[in-house]
């Protein structure tokens, strides 16, 4: 009955497919695969067709291996009719189906679209299931490249869940300079460098009001790419620790942090610390304290001359990895501080109150 029900959900929203050739099909769902998806796209311009994509993403059902009941095929034959002549429906993932409209077959696309919008949002209220739709036309861009997937893909993870959005070309920009940045980080990981020019520190200095002097600071992390120039930590750092590549971004800040440092106190300057922001997701490394000491021990700096600034977390995973990692190297000499915890998990300042103690 629960299959039936998200089912019955699901179906009105999509007409039924029609095959272009022999592609594996889902006989209960009625839909060809990602690969055909693929095809179709790739072959587009080949055929002078211009296509119009509808994705419904729903996450229940993203990965759970459900298979949905016969009686579903008998929902889709009765709405098939309501909406296009001849349409295309392809599951991507679980939780992830495309229908694509030929706009030369359906010249109305625009208004069946719509039509096809309103019945989904007169059929949510009774079922409650959360998903994410997106519309898009065709742009030259992602076709050449076949991108399509993941650009929807990279709109879902900008909506909030029962979102409706219709693609446009900025959207198209935004995505394909993610996807760059993305194989930027991808590679930097991949090198391990800890003298990657494309990973910048700049050093905020800190003014003590007590001796009058700026002796301290805090490395700032930026990335400057040779296609896009300068990258600001709040467009990159989100990227990174999705991909998990943020803990060798912070390993080569933190390399050469140190070696600044080391250039800092030969030149006779009074520097007491520079501080280097660490993310949850370091800390979750299993290297991350060997990692720590032998950058620090390899530049020739004392451990007192570091200080590591741990993002907050509301996990309490977290904490107790925190209190493990942080009790490890807490007779090193490194300084430790909280960044932003005042809405995070507070065990964590405990764990902090206990290891400066």
């Amino acid at each position: 009955q629960t299959s039936y029900t998200a089912g019955t959900f699901l179906f009105p929203i999509f007409a039924l497919l029609y095959l272009m050739h022999s592609n594996p099909y889902d006989l209960d769902i009625g839909a060809v695969s990602a690969g055909a998806f693929e095809d179709l796209i790739e072959n587009t311009p080949k055929r002078d067709t211009s296509l119009y994509l509808m994705s419904l993403y729903m996450h229940d059902f993203d990965g759970k291996g459900r298979n949905y009941p016969p009686e579903i095929r008998d929902t889709v034959r009765r709405f098939t009719e309501m909406f296009f002549r001849e349409a295309m429906l392809f599951q991507i993932s679980g939780g992830h189906m495309i229908l694509v409209a030929d706009i030369k077959k359906d010249p109305d696309y625009e208004t069946s679209s719509m039509n096809l919008l309103e019945a989904f949002y007169e059929i949510y209220p009774k079922y409650r299931l959360d998903y994410k739709l997106v519309y898009t036309p065709m742009f030259d861009k992602l076709t050449r490249e076949n991108e399509y997937v993941g650009f929807i893909t990279y709109l879902h993870g900008q909506m909030t869940e029962n979102e409706f959005k219709i693609a446009k070309e900025e959207d198209v920009e935004k995505y394909l300079r993610h996807k760059y940045i993305l194989s930027e980080m991808t590679d930097i990981n991949d090198k391990q460098n800890m003298d990657d020019e494309r990973v910048e520190v700049y050093c905020q200095p800190v003014y003590n009001i007590n001796t009058g002097t700026y002796d301290t600071a805090e490395a700032l992390m930026r990335l400057r790419l040779p296609d896009t120039g300068m990258v600001f930590p709040d467009e990159f750092i989100p990227i990174a620790e999705q991909i998990r590549v943020i803990h060798t971004l912070t390993k080569i800040i933190l390399s050469k942090t140190c070696r600044q440092i080391r250039t800092f106190l030969d030149e006779g300057y009074a520097l007491k610390r520079i501080s280097v922001n660490f993310s949850v997701y370091d800390i979750e490394e299993d290297d991350f304290c060997a990692s720590v000491e032998e950058i620090i021990k390899s530049s020739g700096i004392s451990f007192d001359k570091i200080a590591i600034e741990i993002t907050e977390s509301q996990n309490e995973r977290d904490y107790e990895l925190v209190k493990e990692r942080l009790g490890m190297l807490k007779d090193s000499g490194i300084k430790f501080y909280l960044d932003d915890f005042g809405t995070g998990y507070s065990n964590l300042q405990k764990v902090f109150c206990r290891v400066l103690v």
